[in-house]
């Protein structure tokens, strides 16, 4: 019994470890996201002023993150299809079907003719998109990781929530740089004819889904935390075109984490040329993959506030759990 015993540990461990180290495809290239929202989303709403009447739909208790799903039973996934509606129900009070968090809850709207115009006193949008960075394809079960952080709607400042989403390839086009008091960001066009993979989740931890294609060749075993050390990295991501380049950075501190987090450790970019053509961590890295000691150890997250030539990364285990 005691030798099965002691068996049945080394097995243990040695499951353990295959799970969270492995081989993938090492990322840093520029990718397009495009998400499409449960239905439509209000970001706002606005004061409808007429020579009868003013009327503004908060005072029917819709808000800026509701997202509108039906209108008098009748299912709106696009603008176009919201639009086709209006103009059937003009100078009428409907029934919307609004989300809100993770309630469904019934609200009334005016839809009002005004010289000519349909106005309903929303703001209303049925896409996002923006860039980022792969970080890796795992050809294990064709999934990938990117971003290294969760996506935020600018408009109502609230965690995405959609219903499908697409990756593209990107290509960078200009770069403005970092400032002190200004965040940089990658100036990117996104290929639509060239869709590499699908977006099945979003969490604090980036946006992961299924891949269509490696878009690199470069296999690579990823790191534990403990294997991390102090001292010199390497960052990968595009700044021209559809190029990789490789960054040279320096981990300045990393923290023991039993629980997954998205600052895991900190690190500065040294090389000069990229300061000098950045001025740092800029929009449009958050993903860009992090390798040490030829492992990919982690990725991109955030700039620090102070100094935007320092950011944060998430240990790469962490992003193969969310994957996963």
């Amino acid at each position: 019994m005691k030798r099965k015993y002691v068996i049945f540990l080394l097995l243990l461990g040695l499951f353990t470890v295959s799970v969270q180290s492995r081989e993938v495809y090492l990322g840093g290239e520029s990718i397009g996201i495009q998400l499409q929202y449960e239905g439509v989303l209000i970001t706002a709403t606005y004061q409808v002023d007429t020579k009868d009447f003013s009327y503004n739909p908060s005072q029917s208790d819709i808000q800026s993150g509701d997202t509108l799903k039906e209108i008098d039973g009748r299912k709106i996934d696009t603008l176009e299809q919201l639009n086709e509606i209006l103009l059937q129900k003009k100078n009428q009070t409907v029934v919307c079907t609004l989300k809100r968090k993770n309630e469904i809850i019934y609200r009334n709207l005016k839809v009002i003719e005004d010289h000519g115009k349909i106005k309903t006193g929303l703001f209303v949008k049925d896409e996002i998109m923006g860039i980022g960075t792969l970080t890796y394809i795992d050809p294990a079960n064709s999934t990938y990781g990117s971003l290294g952080h969760e996506i935020i709607d600018q408009d109502t400042k609230q965690t995405i929530r959609f219903d499908q989403g697409i990756l593209y390839t990107s290509s960078v086009k200009d770069i403005q740089k970092a400032q002190i008091s200004r965040v940089g960001e990658k100036q990117a066009l996104i290929h639509f004819d060239h869709s590499i993979g699908n977006i099945l989740k979003i969490s604090r931890f980036g946006v992961f889904g299924n891949s269509y294609e490696p878009l690199s060749e470069r296999l690579i075993e990823t790191a534990l935390q403990e294997e991390i050390n102090i001292g010199k990295a390497t960052m990968y991501t595009v700044l021209n075109d559809e190029k990789v380049e490789a960054i040279e950075i320096e981990i300045i501190k990393k923290y023991k984490q039993s629980e997954a987090d998205i600052k895991s450790f900190e690190f500065v970019i040294i090389d000069a040329q990229i300061l000098e053509k950045t001025g740092g961590i800029i929009q449009g890295m958050s993903g860009s993959p992090i390798v040490q000691n030829e492992k990919l150890i982690g990725a991109v997250t955030h700039v620090s506030a102070q100094n935007p030539a320092t950011g944060f990364g998430v240990y790469i285990e962490w992003m193969l759990e969310e994957s996963d």
